[in-house]
């Protein structure tokens, strides 16, 4: 059987993961979404499609960016940028987890991407995009946060330098709030 071509990663995110003209993502009832303004870029990446390596194919998100079969990752990367006039550009990159259920869940598929991610691409896009101001991870969910999700976020925030924070299913106010505050 033959393997994929051996691509780098960042071709493989817009040729292959690239959700082209989408500002939104939905998953199991749960949703977000933003309208584009102007001035800004919002590309959108499917990250948790088949992430199995199956008879020498590699064309996958997880083999491209070091994720195991059974490793957990997150479902959508964003990249937010917008031109501040006269201070240069506002640049976000935001990992995006869908969760009807078991947020807890959640933070460990943030973690995962959020590692795999900055791995692979800070050597290829700068360390810059990558400082813990211009990162964010973001769950979506209809659910309450759990009671000890101030916890899990100091944890996490303790490794990464930055805390994941949950939003509101479908709520764009919210979602913007968390991207860019």
């Amino acid at each position: 059987m033959q393997s994929a071509p051996v691509v780098s990663p960042l071709a493989f995110l817009f040729h292959k993961a690239f959700l082209p003209c989408q500002t939104g993502h939905g998953e199991s009832g749960t949703k977000f979404g933003l309208q584009r303004r102007a001035g800004e870029t919002i590309l959108l990446f499917r990250t948790d499609g088949d992430g199995k390596v199956k008879g020498g194919n590699i064309d996958t998100f997880a083999a491209h960016f070091g994720i195991g079969d059974d490793e957990p990752r997150a479902d959508v990367l964003l990249f937010y940028a917008r031109e501040q006039q006269g201070q240069g550009f506002i640049c976000r990159l935001a990992f995006i987890e869908m969760k009807g259920r078991d947020i807890s869940h959640a933070f460990k598929q943030l973690e995962r991407m959020v590692i795999a991610v900055k791995d692979t691409l800070m050597p290829i896009l700068g360390k810059p995009l990558f400082q813990a101001g211009n990162l964010r991870a973001i769950i979506v969910s209809r659910r309450s946060p759990p009671e000890d999700l101030k916890r899990m976020q100091k944890e996490f925030a303790m490794r990464r330098g930055f805390a994941p924070q949950v939003c509101k299913h479908n709520d764009e106010r919210e979602l913007r709030q968390q991207l860019l505050g």
